[in-house]
């Protein structure tokens, strides 16, 4: 009986170039050679102690003929290959002897129909992936052209099964009068450098109609093997057209959305020169753009702003962009211009920073906004100053009260932002306590405003307050919004 830890026959085996498996009856494998493994795609370990029948496509004509005991027997039987492609075989199964004495086991000794190329290792999972979901058309050929694996973009583009692909040669899909022409010269190209530059290719789709394709070769050797192998990766005229009408209809858009927006665009190269800037940036400045090509923007920003500059140019350089600052540029006519702005890096082909882009907006109206605000509070305040009246919120989410400065000079306390609703009604009369903390309540629940007299304890001597207040919703949930009148003088007449 022969011994599976027997050395002998996997050093006999394993130095020889036939694709050879040992294999029980049953189909288990108890040893195989490289030659067979590779062929599969697969290491021996990967194979040792599995059963043949687990890596068997289509018709499995190997499991009846494994308990025959006629010696030799030939099939011909198909393998899976690791990336999921038949591998066909003729098999010669022969009874092992041991001494004269037969065994229960089997040499298969396999000749692949196509020889298959080793490659030079086994490729990751994400090399696979790519090969499989490129858009590009990819095949894998041997060196005489025969073809042993092709991803799904090359099948689709042909219009064959991978089936139908392999074991073809590469030359029977091209045209003839591209074969007289370029094939000797291509082969050169790959002998000498290994690569290909890249050229025009016709194939021949299978419904018989000539398919123009850009192509580049590139030839790899095996480390396991020596073995050479061609890849062509390709492209058909048909999808360079539709990506270069993809590519038109994206720089149109571009072009419409840059000259259309309402925000000022320009692009500046690294020496501070305007290149390009839509029309709104053309408004925003007084310059068009054949005067902006000869000034950088310096020309036409006042002096003081150097250090925001520099700031811009240190963020855009650090992460590729800048936060929104503000500043100011000159018009041609000589007025100061408000803006914000915000820069972004354009970068060439080596990750180098060749410019930037620029959108700015004139925030002329925002200031005289704010301006205008700022003159209506300080009214405001020495309106409330002069009828003593203090503007006040209560956040219900946070039962917080906040108040202006005005409310805490009317009421005598510290100048504070905010205090809780317990700490002020602490300041009030135990009655005014239980009716401000009612209107409060009520007004929560039906939404209704409130208009109340308190007593006001802070002073040595109790002073009436009026207090009003109304709901509101807002992003912080619902606030009452109200004021505070010191009344007492009013209430003593």
């Amino acid at each position: 009986m022969l011994n599976p830890e027997s050395t002998w026959p996997h050093q006999l085996i394993e130095h020889l170039s036939d694709a050879i498996i040992l294999c029980t009856p049953q189909g288990e494998i108890i040893h195989c050679n490289s030659s067979f493994a590779l062929t599969l795609g697969y290491q021996v370990s990967d194979l040792t102690g599995q059963y043949c029948q687990k890596f068997i496509s289509g018709d499995d004509q190997l499991s009846c003929s494994l308990k025959e005991t006629a010696s030799p027997r030939q099939i011909r039987q198909s393998f899976l290959h690791q990336r999921k492609h038949p591998v066909a075989f003729d098999i010669e199964i022969v009874a092992i002897n041991e001494g004269g004495v037969e065994t229960d086991f089997n040499c298969l000794i396999c000749h692949p129909l196509i020889q298959q190329v080793s490659l030079p290792a086994e490729q990751p999972d994400h090399y696979i992936n790519l090969f499989n979901k490129s858009i590009d058309a990819i095949c894998l050929t041997r060196e005489d052209g025969i073809i042993i694996d092709t991803n799904p973009s090359f099948c689709h583009m042909l219009g064959y099964t991978q089936d139908e692909l392999l074991g073809q040669n590469i030359l029977t899909l091209c045209s003839q009068q591209w074969i007289d022409h370029h094939e000797n010269s291509l082969r050169e190209q790959l002998r000498s450098k290994g690569y290909s530059s890249i050229l025009e290719k016709e194939y021949i789709h299978k419904n018989g109609t000539p398919l123009s394709v850009s192509i580049r070769l590139f030839m790899e050797t095996s480390k396991l093997t020596g073995e050479r192998f061609i890849w062509s990766i390709a492209r058909s005229q048909s999808d360079n057209d539709k990506l270069v009408r993809k590519l038109k209809d994206s720089e149109e858009m571009f072009r419409t959305l840059f000259d259309c927006s309402f925000d000022a665009i320009a692009y500046f190269r690294n020496d501070d020169t305007c290149e390009l800037a839509n029309h709104a940036f053309e408004n925003l400045i007084g310059y068009n753009q054949q005067e902006l090509q000869r000034l950088t923007f310096r020309d036409y920003t006042p002096p003081g702003w150097e250090d925001i500059e520099e700031q811009i140019t240190s963020q855009v350089r650090q992460r590729g962009y800048s936060d929104v600052f503000e500043k100011e540029f000159i018009h041609k006519d000589g007025h100061i211009i408000p803006i914000s702005l915000r820069a972004s890096a354009q970068y060439n082909e080596h990750g180098e920073i060749i410019g930037s882009w620029l959108i700015y907006r004139d925030i002329t109206q925002n200031r005289q906004i704010l301006e205008e605000l700022e003159h209506s509070k300080q009214v405001l305040e020495q309106a409330g100053r002069l009828a003593n009246i203090g503007g006040w919120s209560y956040i219900v989410g946070t039962r917080q009260i906040r108040f202006t400065a005005e409310v805490c000079r009317i009421l005598g306390i510290p100048f504070r932002q905010q205090a809780s609703l317990k700490e002020m009604l602490e300041l009030f009369s135990p009655e005014s306590q239980s009716e401000i903390q009612a209107s409060v309540e009520v007004t929560v629940l039906l939404r209704t405003p409130f208009d109340i007299e308190a007593i006001y304890n802070g002073f040595k001597n109790p002073r009436w307050m009026r207090l009003t207040g109304r709901i509101k919703s807002s992003s912080e949930g619902d606030i009452i919004f109200g004021v505070i009148q010191d009344i007492d003088e009013y209430k003593k007449q």
